[in-house]
């Protein structure tokens, strides 16, 4: 009855033992605070948050018609627009795209890693390989990301040069410069050899067709434009009516986050790359890819109104929320799965089931709220995480404390201390 609860026990258990990640992580956290707290007195942060909170939630009472708009939209634009009902049909999609054995320059993308599609390309003989510095190092650590903007939140900078040196097989000072001097040379060569692109997308405009993805790093640009292909995944909660509404999550997406103004690079993709310069014949394949393909993934999202917890979807997944989640803080990477955090329990309940959730964190949301005031949709995900207590309780997934209290009372006896004969 209590496996999930007990494996969710172990996971933090372990993370309380790893004290320097839980330094790096805190300490990280309240510079985002502060950042944002410093940008917030140039920025009308609230009024934006007001602004983005009412489109998503338009947009969620219109999610199915605006997935097929988006869809008949991308198509018009050149796209080649595919269906994932699950993480094993996106898997499958992904094979059909990708000779076995090609070069695969990868973004970070969520949504890929909840649908394991670049692990498993990986099995078929393909090199995938993570164009992200943060997430390169969590790649070389055979680790786990951390944060959702910055996957190596928990990697010291010499814990970060050690594994760059192994894989450039030179030694490579722990200086952030020095790091980044290293994996821009190793990946530079990656990129041009590449023959597929894989990325996420922060948005997908319904009515425009546009797909549009963000970066500091500017690996997105090389990712999207070197290889002859290019195979974005989203999930469906990823569309937004038009550009106004996708142009409100950009401009959430840093500040949010981690306390800057916006990212340095935007990029919107109407489609494959393309000329009519010759005698205004339209040649398809020019610079950039000469096949676009967007893989559009629900894997249990459209169960969120069957859970009552469809406000999850408007999620931009900036990791806002982390910055004030005390039980984030201590447990880190522990709390959560691909999504960290009380949100990220909730998409583990729609995405892998109540099981799942609860080995993911349940039971670590203390339903403080301060989460609430930091999201820039005003997601409430502690009442979310209430209602999947709820479901996962009639189903029988409770945490040992809990079940406990619900046992019938005992007559108390006088001879053994309180603390011993009360439930905890």
């Amino acid at each position: 009855m209590f496996t999930q609860y007990y494996s969710s026990r172990a996971r933090v258990s372990e993370a309380l033992r790893r004290l320097g990640e839980r330094r790096a992580v805190a300490t990280a956290l309240r510079r985002f605070s502060r950042l944002k707290s410093s940008l917030s007195k140039r920025l009308d942060l609230e009024a934006l948050a007001e602004r983005l909170s009412e489109a998503r939630r338009r947009t969620l009472a219109q999610l199915s018609e605006l997935v097929k708009q988006a869809a008949e939209s991308l198509e018009e634009n050149g796209f080649q627009v595919h269906y994932a009902r699950d993480a094993r049909e996106a898997r499958r999609i992904a094979e059909k795209l990708v000779e076995p054995g090609s070069l695969v320059v990868k973004s970070k993308s969520s949504a890929i890693e909840e649908a394991g599609i670049a692990e498993h390309l990986r099995s078929l003989g393909s090199e995938v390989y993570e164009t992200d510095l943060g997430e390169y190092a969590v790649q070389l650590a055979r680790s786990h990301r951390a944060h959702p903007i910055v996957p190596a939140l928990h990697l010291s900078r010499e814990k970060i040069a050690e594994l760059v040196s192994m894989d450039v097989g030179y030694k490579v000072p722990p200086d952030p410069r020095e790091i980044t001097k290293a994996v821009r040379r190793r990946l530079r060569e990656v990129f041009t050899k590449a023959g597929y692109g894989l990325t996420g997308a922060n948005f997908i405009s319904a009515e425009e067709g546009v797909i549009a993805l963000v970066s500091n790093e500017g690996n997105i640009r090389n990712s999207t434009s070197l290889p002859k292909t290019h195979i974005a995944v989203a999930g469906l909660n990823k569309v937004v009516r038009d550009l106004d509404e996708g142009l409100l999550v950009i401009r959430a997406l840093a500040p949010f986050s981690i306390g800057s103004r916006l990212p340095s690079y935007v990029s919107l993709i109407a489609g494959p790359s393309k000329t009519a310069d010759i005698e205004l014949e339209t040649v398809v394949g020019v610079h950039g890819p000469s096949e676009v393909h967007v893989i559009l993934l629900d894997n249990g999202r459209s169960r969120a109104w069957d859970l009552g917890v469809e406000e999850a979807l408007c999620c931009i997944n900036c990791g806002g929320c982390l910055n004030e989640c005390p039980a984030y803080t201590i447990a880190g990477r522990a709390y959560g799965h691909v999504y960290k955090g009380g949100i990220g329990v909730v998409y583990t309940a729609l995405t892998e089931g109540l099981e799942k959730a609860v080995e993911a964190g349940l039971y670590l949301c203390t339903t403080c709220g301060r989460c609430v005031l930091s999201c820039p949709c005003r997601i409430n995900t502690p009442a979310l995480v209430e209602r999947l207590r709820e479901a996962a309780a009639r189903r029988g997934l409770m945490a040992e404390p809990h079940y406990r209290w619900l046992s019938p009372p005992r007559e108390l006896q006088d001879d053994k201390p309180l603390e011993e004969q009360l439930p905890l």
